[in-house]
């Protein structure tokens, strides 16, 4: 149990970090949002904080809104506290959510002909019947498209929020129906499951 305070001791501060940057956390985000007051630099600073914390850390903000965190009412801290320390414990309570809501994880193409290249991969969307093998990808260059989950795993990194921020905003404005997402940093069994119902 000291190992589990320690740690989100430990990212508490990160995250504090990054707000004083300028970042802004939103509810069922696993990944920040950069607010266009932020210098590169800060971006740059912001960017190291968050890859120095823990998934699991990032795992529970999505399931909890943090912007009570560095707020001055130390009663909503504790609370917030308590529910990141009961999701990084295990003990996870899901609710049903906005059935609209997409999750996405957005990714960097690592190296060759199309190296630097941002997308966006729908885990819970199959591309194909296929659906454990591929699933739905977005692109500024060739839109919508099916990508093996093997490559994504090998050949793509998560992006940082400012390597995707255009993307996103793209997405976000599609006609007729706009996507309505939450950023992810990784696929859970949930999201196999729904690749699966979707294809039968």
């Amino acid at each position: 149990m000291a190992d589990l305070e320690n740690e989100i001791d430990r990212n508490l501060q990160l995250l504090k970090g990054m707000r004083k940057l300028g970042v802004r956390w939103k509810p069922g985000h696993a990944i920040p949002t950069y607010t266009g007051r932020m210098t590169p630099k800060q971006k740059a600073e912001a960017d190291k904080l968050y890859d120095a914390m823990s998934d699991k850390f990032t795992d529970a903000l999505a399931e909890r809104s943090t912007e009570l965190i560095g707020e001055r009412s130390m009663g909503k801290l504790t609370r917030t506290r308590r529910d990141i320390k009961r999701l990084m414990g295990g003990k996870r309570r899901h609710s049903g959510g906005d059935p609209d809501v997409v999750d996405v994880l957005f990714r960097v193409v690592k190296a060759g002909e199309w190296k630097g290249t941002v997308e966006a991969w729908f885990p819970g969307l199959p591309g194909t019947n296929d659906y454990y093998r591929d699933m739905l990808t977005y692109a500024h260059t060739g839109q919508h498209g099916s990508g093996d989950i093997d490559y994504m795993q090998q050949k793509t990194r998560n992006a940082k929020p400012s390597e995707y921020a255009s993307l996103k905003r793209e997405l976000e404005s599609l006609g007729p129906e706009p996507y309505k997402l939450r950023v992810m940093k990784k696929m859970t069994r949930k999201h196999f499951e729904q690749r699966k119902a979707a294809c039968h």
